[in-house]
């Protein structure tokens, strides 16, 4: 059955090209979140895609219980501990997979980042018992994106374009992406998911930020608390201040956890496309925030 977003969503995309500049956040709760289309309003719906199509930010607050959020991140450390640090390309067969990012792997990358991240895919073994109840809040995001709620879920790289869930741990002093635009060829909305929180003190400076008219970083932080989802068209430029940059940590233990962490919903262009379409690094990664002195 396909989104009742799906027709608002073309008009306002025949109206307007895509914002690439933040202009606010706004807030609403994980159950008025589900009634975007359990009770689908016409009204609610055409305002909740021009304030999208506006440059703003939606943030879905408790979309994650807090359980489940320390559940995700202990199966995550064990996952580590049980499996190698690897790295495959999205093709028939690949497998999930976990890949330590550092500073000088980073230099290797289209899109500067450094995080310690974790790749699940809907046609492996779930390793971790969880993708299902994840798929529950990624179903909600894709129809108010315009999609079927489905779309994707059973895909294969042959297929073109897949469903893959991102699980990040950003480490202290150098972790973090720099500012990019992420692809609109699957879905107009970004779907990201926090597992940290400044409130809970996991860090203190940096974190997700957004550029505005003015091309100033703003953080946005102090709205997020664990558990949380935001949905914004993929076109903003944003990207992850590396946090903590001050930390005297030494040696730090990639398998420990310690650090931001997030979770990302994406539909990719798999490897076997032609012309795939990724994110797109918008500023030359500072070597200084890279280099573990």
């Amino acid at each position: 059955m396909n989104s009742k977003f799906k027709k608002i969503w073309q008009e306002a995309l025949n109206d307007k090209k895509l914002p690439s500049k933040f202009s606010g956040v706004f807030e609403i709760d994980y159950n008025e979140f589900k009634n975007l289309k359990d009770n689908f309003d016409q009204k609610k719906a055409e305002n909740l895609v021009k304030k999208f199509m506006s440059g703003k930010v939606l943030i879905v607050k408790e979309a994650f219980e807090k359980s489940f959020v320390k559940e995700i991140k202990d199966k995550i450390k064990v996952y580590w501990k049980n499996n190698p640090d690897t790295f495959h390309k999205m093709i028939e067969g690949c497998p999930d997979f976990h890949r330590i990012i550092t500073p000088e792997k980073a230099k290797n990358y289209a899109l500067g980042a450094v995080r310690h991240t974790t790749y699940f895919f809907n046609w492996n073994n779930d390793p971790c018992n969880f993708n299902e109840r994840i798929y529950e809040r990624w179903r909600y995001a894709k129809y108010i994106s315009g999609l079927q709620q489905n779309k994707y879920e059973n895909n294969t790289p042959k297929d073109g374009s897949v469903d893959r869930i991102q699980i990040v741990c950003y480490p202290p002093k150098y972790g973090g992406v720099e500012t990019h635009k992420d692809t609109t060829s699957n879905s107009p909305l970004a779907i990201s998911c926090y597992l940290s929180s400044k409130k809970d003190n996991d860090f203190k400076s940096g974190g997700f930020y957004c550029l505005d008219h003015l091309n100033k970083k703003i953080n946005l932080e102090k709205n997020i608390e664990a558990g949380d989802m935001s949905l914004y068209i993929s076109n903003l430029q944003h990207g992850v201040e590396p946090i903590d940059k001050d930390s005297k940590i030494k040696d730090y233990d990639w398998n420990s956890g310690i650090g931001r962490w997030w979770m990302g919903l994406f539909t990719n262009d798999s490897n076997l496309k032609n012309n795939r379409s990724t994110s797109i690094s918008l500023s030359k990664f500072h070597s200084e925030t890279l280099v573990d002195k």
